[in-house]
């Protein structure tokens, strides 16, 4: 026992990383949540059966390999929290890593990741929720310390599961095999694996939905059945520049790029080392490990501005999570850039935590906390009235089901794969998205307020299912909720 204490104060990035992932798994605890009901990804798991051969209709959410994979095996809940938290263990002990390689301490990366994964606050309602950013950025910045370690198939596989996370990711498949060219390695099949996600990704979403790409189709449908604007065609140092902002802080983010190209200008002017023909340390230069953190931050970037120009994708400053931990890392790396060998420590360690304390939003941490309160609400809150809506469909009185946007992957596991085909989610009619069928003549309405995106009353959602309707129609209250907020309803074509 004692050995292993001794190990890892000896290394500093390993024990950072187990206590953020520890002081993560115990703070829904703190908080007074249910860990039954934390990290619920239900949807990804009706994605992961109809993997396995059910039809489900699915969900609003774009399909991501790589958590279903992990929803599929673990299971929403208490596993899958687990995991995530582990996520977040490895996104602090490689920026610990990294922060030491660039500037020769181990506290950047420390005082980076505490800026990012709890001043700020967003992050906090991701793992609470099972979000899959935790991961992205772990497997991201796990990629960017392999290369500092001289590493590459570490490279060429945490890559490749960062490409299953996101699809901005696949404009970093080329590094590993770049590395591979400039350190005269090699070539070995790993180094070109990162380019196979994207056929992964597309074999997946036919395997799952029999559509080749649909992934991409039910991208821009979202963003038709939501109140959410694409970016304007182009809006790269508007939208895209205001989006990251808002997940690092303006402060950290103007700095963060100050502190690269600081760090980036001194890697020029020092001059180069002995040439050696050792591929394996010419592969740990510092250069290279420069060459990559600028292309880890500015390719997923390019690639979210080129798919912008279609004018249907939301871009979202969630989907940068790497980006904005390496921005902040060299933020508060820029006071050891410019004053370690002028000031004293405390000094030098005291700038650096003020420009973190520029992150701190009480706001993003009370609505992550209440984010996690609310969803953990959602998971049994229709539970009443679920045996009502059952019964209604499985009786044919009800052709439709009109539900909240947010359960449906709730009201498609209670209702079977088959007749999850009769969900229709109240933003989709909202918004004009998806019509109501002109031969319908029944519906069932489920809904308590609020719970939609929008969050409406009640009588708000009875008044758009009323005007949507392709006919006149009758809506007779079924079984309503004691809180009076909310209930099931019958609708029928009233005779003409």
């Amino acid at each position: 026992m004692r050995g292993a204490i001794l190990d890892l104060r000896r290394r500093p990035a390993v024990t950072a990383g187990i206590a953020a992932a520890v002081l993560y798994f115990l703070l829904p605890a703190v908080l007074g949540r249910d860990y039954g009901w934390l990290a619920q990804r239900e949807t990804y798991r009706l994605m992961w059966l109809n993997l396995l051969g059910a039809h489900f209709q699915l969900p609003l959410e774009t399909p991501k390999p790589l958590p279903v994979l992990l929803a599929g095996l673990l299971g929403s809940g208490p596993a899958y929290y687990a995991l995530t938290c582990a996520m977040v263990g490895v996104c602090v002990a490689a920026a610990v890593r990294l922060g030491k390689a660039v500037t020769g301490s181990i506290w950047p990366g420390v005082i980076a990741t505490s800026a990012v994964f709890a001043l700020r606050g967003m992050f906090i309602g991701y793992v609470l929720t099972g979000g899959i950013e935790p991961f992205h950025a772990a497997l991201v910045l796990l990629a960017i310390v392999a290369v500092a370690g001289g590493r590459l198939h570490l490279v060429s596989l945490a890559l490749f599961g960062a490409c299953l996370c996101r699809p901005e990711t696949w404009s970093l498949a080329p590094i590993p095999l770049l590395l591979t060219v400039v350190a005269k390695r090699r070539l070995s099949a790993l180094s070109l694996l990162p380019f196979a996600a994207p056929l992964v990704w597309v074999g997946f979403d036919r395997a799952m939905t029999g559509d080749w790409l649909y992934s991409l189709h039910v991208t821009r449908y979202y963003r038709l059945a939501s109140p959410l604007a694409a970016s304007p065609t182009g809006s790269l140092s508007g939208d895209m520049f205001s989006a990251l902002s808002t997940v690092a802080g303006g402060v950290p983010l103007v700095v963060g790029f100050a502190g690269l190209i600081i760090w980036s200008w001194k890697l020029a002017r020092r001059r180069p080392a002995i040439r050696t023909t050792d591929h394996e340390q010419s592969l740990r230069s510092t250069r290279y490990l420069a060459a990559v953190v600028w292309l880890a931050i500015a390719l997923p970037l390019i690639a979210s501005w080129g798919t912008s120009l279609s004018g249907h994708v939301l871009q979202m400053g969630r989907f940068h999570y790497p980006a904005v931990v390496l921005l902040t890392l060299f933020a508060v790396s820029c006071p050891f850039f410019l004053f370690s060998s002028r000031a004293p420590r405390w000094s030098v360690l005291a700038l650096s935590a003020a420009i973190a304390a520029f992150a701190f939003s009480p706001r993003d941490v009370t609505e992550s906390v209440e984010r996690a309160r609310i969803n953990e609400m959602r998971a049994t809150i229709y539970d009443p009235i679920a045996g009502d809506v059952k019964h209604l469909v499985e009786n044919g009185s009800a052709e439709i089901v009109i539900v909240s946007g947010r359960q449906l992957d709730y009201f498609a596991k209670l209702l079977g794969p088959a007749n999850s085909w009769k969900l229709l989610s109240i933003r989709e009619m909202m918004y004009g998205a998806r019509a109501i069928p002109a031969g319908a003549r029944s519906a069932v309405v489920a809904y308590i307020e609020p719970d939609e995106i929008t969050d409406p009353s009640a009588d708000s959602v009875i008044q758009w299912v009323t005007r949507a309707w392709p006919t006149r129609s009758v809506l007779v209250p079924y079984a309503l909720f004691g809180s009076g907020q909310g209930g099931v309803w019958l609708v029928k074509s009233a005779p003409q």
